[in-house]
């Protein structure tokens, strides 16, 4: 559904509800198409945005107390400005600028950066009519798309950021061609998930739903400041929830019965609970290379179905599935190829001093195996 909005020049704001929307500026009676708006960050472009929303201005209107009397009339002023928080939608690519990689790395670790940057609208000849520059943005919230194995479709990730301050000028110059950038689309059957001790059971996995990071933040309304800064808060790192063929990975099988069931059916035995690490991989399907990676620390599973229909948009002669949940402690994010060294450390936080798996006492199939090395291009069947 297009909507169209008309603002006072004062307060002319750069909203968009989703690809499609229309935009309108009261100086300006020109529309902008989605697909036409750009994301810079600390003076770089960070690539084309499908899609923004919110980052609306607005106060309180605070009333002046007045005597009780007939005819008295009680004036009105505005109070501390609000700055909404922006999301956006973009495309991920090997060209994607090193500056998204970074606010998205440090968040993820908790080294929290600052960001400035602008959005820029553009017309149908990628003119920049308008521009929202935003200062000292904290990431508030990062969504990874659903993972597919027979998806074409393009995948796009969601950053939604906590600015302190914003202003919107007129623009100038042009945006990236929409053209080249196609030819860089993100699929999301284009990637790989990885747990420890469960190499070829992992690489069954067919889908795995799209999930968020969130980060909380706090205003320091400490003095007489018009604009007061945002803190970071807690952070909060999502469950994941993975599908596979039925009977295709008995390893997830084992895992969950000595995790969830009680062993021995009779109410007193609890197995100790094993946690894992894991690895996401997002790969560039041109080049057959990582584009980014997520790994995973402190996994669990609390949740098993064997035998299920198919989700998302699956046809009614589809496969039946098997539905996993698990549980993440911390999540990291990794621009490009994951350092070797790193993984070997990530893929030994199970093992015990044998080189056996805590809990299952098989040997381990070594660590990072084909991890970040082969090329692969998932547009067929696993």
């Amino acid at each position: 559904m297009r909507a169209k909005m008309h603002l006072p020049l004062t307060l002319a704001a750069l909203t968009v509800c989703g690809i499609g929307t229309q935009l309108a500026f009261a100086a300006d009676s020109r529309s902008y198409t989605g697909g036409r708006f750009q994301l810079d960050v600390d003076g770089k472009s960070a690539g084309l945005i499908r899609s923004i929303d919110g980052g609306a201005i607005k106060a309180e209107v605070i009333v002046e107390k007045v005597d009780n009397v007939p005819g008295t009339i009680a004036h009105k002023h505005v109070g501390q400005p609000k700055y909404g928080d922006i999301k956006v939608s973009m495309l991920v690519s090997s060209d994607t600028s090193p500056g998204i990689h970074e606010w998205i790395e440090s968040t993820l670790a908790m080294k929290y950066q600052r960001k400035s940057g602008e959005l820029q609208a553009a017309d149908f000849k990628r003119d920049v009519r308008q521009v929202r520059e935003f200062k000292d943005a904290l990431l508030t919230e990062i969504g990874f798309p659903a993972c597919d194995a027979s998806s074409k479709d393009p995948a796009y990730m969601t950053l939604k950021f906590a600015p302190e301050t914003t202003r919107n000028i007129k623009g100038s110059g042009k945006i990236e061609n929409p053209v080249d950038v196609r030819q860089k689309m993100w699929i999301p059957a284009n990637f790989r998930l990885s747990i420890e001790g469960l190499d070829e059971d992992s690489r069954r996995v067919s889908k795995i739903e799209a999930f968020t990071v969130k980060q909380s933040t706090a205003t320091d309304e400490v003095g007489d400041a018009r604009d007061y800064q945002r803190e970071p808060g807690k952070i909060d790192f999502p469950d994941l929830k993975i599908s596979f063929p039925v009977g295709g990975a008995p390893g997830f099988q084992e895992w969950a019965e000595a995790n969830i069931s009680v062993q021995g059916g009779n109410g007193k035995d609890t197995p100790k609970e094993l946690k894992r690490s894991g690895l996401l991989e997002y790969y560039d399907g041109r080049t057959g290379r990582p584009l980014f990676s997520v790994s995973l620390h402190g996994v669990g599973i609390y949740k098993y179905v064997p035998i299920s229909g198919p989700s998302g948009d699956s046809t009614a002669d589809s496969e039946p599935e098997t539905h996993v949940g698990l549980y993440v402690e911390q999540m990291l994010y990794h621009p490009g190829q994951v350092d070797k060294k790193f993984l070997e450390k990530l893929f030994s936080q199970s093992r015990n001093g044998k080189g056996q798996w805590v809990g299952f006492g098989v040997k381990t199939p070594g660590p990072a195996r084909g991890i970040a090395s082969e090329k692969r291009g998932r547009s067929k069947t696993r």
